[in-house]
């Protein structure tokens, strides 16, 4: 009988150091899903004209399976010519390249390598990007096709807490971090309005809501202290609510539109949504 407790005792020794063993080989990220690549910041993509689809569902160089959310984390700058070009560079964390856009050249997912700090080449397009005191110079063919000249902090820092007062902000559309898209059935009727007091109202297809915002460099913190209490059948208002829920990055456009950056919290690892607003003056 002893004997038998024995075996008993090694065979759930044996058990328990397997399980643990596997626990603490196993990647406790390995259902963390990687979609926010899928869309528009996908790896070997080529350029291609604006309104077509090429969509890669390939991880950026350095990006695995096995990597970490913490370890992904992209930052998105965006920079103006003084003829309002836009050039847009984002950055991985993991990776030796660089995704560049650009809008009024209908270049769009072009990666390229990393040379150095301030240098970054695509040899099959032959296209050089070079950074010289904050300052972007874009070549195709060795000739300039863009100069910065201002930087989406410059917007931020010219359109104070008076320019969004003077405007509302209508929603365009979401992009989420799996890839999709979400669209207003009714965008004239999801406004932004601020006021120079420090509140603000929002408009929805259901109930209006109101409540306080304050501007620190290109943060802005959202707290709702009301709302209507109307049902509506089908209606999105809890759908575009739900995406305010994060911390929020904003940077205005060289159109003066609103875009929101949403972040699941203060760490700015894990962008969830990118929300679009178009101005128009009240």
């Amino acid at each position: 009988m002893k004997r038998l407790i024995i075996y008993i005792i090694l065979f759930l020794l044996v058990v328990t150091a397997f399980f643990f063993f596997n626990y603490l080989n196993s990647n406790p990220y390995e259902d963390f899903v990687f979609d926010k690549y899928n869309k528009d910041q996908s790896a070997n993509v080529e350029i291609y004209e604006e309104g077509e689809s090429d969509v890669n569902q390939n991880l950026p160089p350095g990006i695995t399976d096995e990597t970490k959310p913490e370890d992904i984390y992209t930052s998105v700058e965006h920079y103006f010519s003084q003829a309002n070009e836009e050039l847009i560079l984002t950055f991985f964390a993991t990776s030796d390249v660089v995704v560049l856009d650009m809008p009024g050249q209908n270049i769009y997912d072009l990666n390229l390598d990393v040379i150095s700090n301030t240098t970054f080449i695509n040899t099959k397009e032959n296209i050089e990007v070079t950074s010289e005191a904050g300052k972007f110079i874009v070549k195709k063919d060795g000739e300039i096709i863009f100069e910065s000249y201002k930087d989406s902090d410059d917007l931020v820092n010219e359109k104070n807490i008076e320019y969004f007062a003077q405007h509302t902000f209508r929603w365009n559309h979401a992009e989420v971090n799996d890839g999709s898209d979400i669209y207003p059935d009714h965008p004239d009727l999801f406004n932004l309005n601020f006021s120079d007091d420090g509140s603000i109202s929002i408009s929805t297809d259901c109930n209006s809501k109101g409540g306080t915002f304050s501007l620190s460099a290109n943060r802005i913190v959202i707290n709702l202290l009301m709302t209507t209490l109307a049902y509506c059948e089908d209606a999105q208002e809890s759908e575009f609510e739900n995406m305010f829920s994060g911390t929020i990055n904003f940077f205005i456009d060289k159109d003066g539109n609103l875009i929101f950056n949403v972040f699941e919290d203060e760490t700015y690892k894990v962008e969830k949504y990118r929300i679009y607003f178009d101005v128009r003056k009240k």
